[in-house]
């Protein structure tokens, strides 16, 4: 019997919401099941266990967390319009995948090694240091010190996807329904990236 790819990809799509609802431990096969609107045999005709599911899915996922940083930190375009151009990029893909961060970091807080085997083959270190040499190229000696690479780093990342972690508590603090929450976080790329550039000073 020859696999159906719609049916893998509806499998797929289904394990996708249940993982991120729920997590490893949370997750069944008969909720996975469900959700695809198959039985479970027909589940485990494509998909032996959970964990093979998990892995496809989890690798997917944490590769798309930090895909956007490749493109544009191995080009040769000046510091601040990368810096720019991350923010608008990380900020629309989280925004399609609200839950992708708390997903993968829940995850990686049940097994540490996680992300390390699943980025193994990807050209993180290269990244980081193509994003430092920039980094070095464009601060002065004084900026770099008031603010080093790794501190700058923490910034950008925390300043982008806390918000989204955060959303319940934010929407409740300030009183606004989703939709002008939703709003609230469009707007805020353009105050991200001015706040970034100005802590290191290429703010023009």
């Amino acid at each position: 019997m020859a696999k159906d790819l719609s049916t893998e990809e509806k499998i797929k799509q289904a394990a996708k919401k249940i993982f991120m609802q729920k997590g490893l431990a949370g997750a069944r096969m008969q909720d996975i099941a469900d959700e695809a609107e198959i039985n479970k045999a027909m589940l485990h005709y494509y998909f032996r266990s959970k964990q093979q599911l998990f892995d496809l899915i989890f690798e997917e996922k944490i590769v798309q967390l930090f895909s956007t940083l490749g493109g544009l930190f191995l080009d040769a375009s000046p510091l601040d319009e990368k810096i720019k151009l991350f923010v608008e990029k990380q900020s629309d893909m989280i925004a399609d995948f609200p839950s992708l961060p708390l997903f993968v970091l829940n995850e990686l807080w049940q097994n540490p090694t996680l992300a390390e085997e699943k980025l193994k083959d990807k050209p993180l270190h290269l990244i980081r240091e193509k994003f430092r040499s920039a980094y070095d190229e464009a601060l002065t000696d004084e900026a770099r010190e008031q603010l080093p690479f790794e501190q700058f780093l923490l910034n950008m990342m925390s300043l982008i996807i806390y918000p989204f972690m955060a959303r319940p508590i934010f929407k409740s603090m300030i009183e606004v329904d989703d939709h002008q929450f939703d709003q609230i976080l469009s707007e805020r790329k353009q105050q991200v990236t001015k706040l970034l550039l100005q802590s290191i000073k290429l703010d023009s």
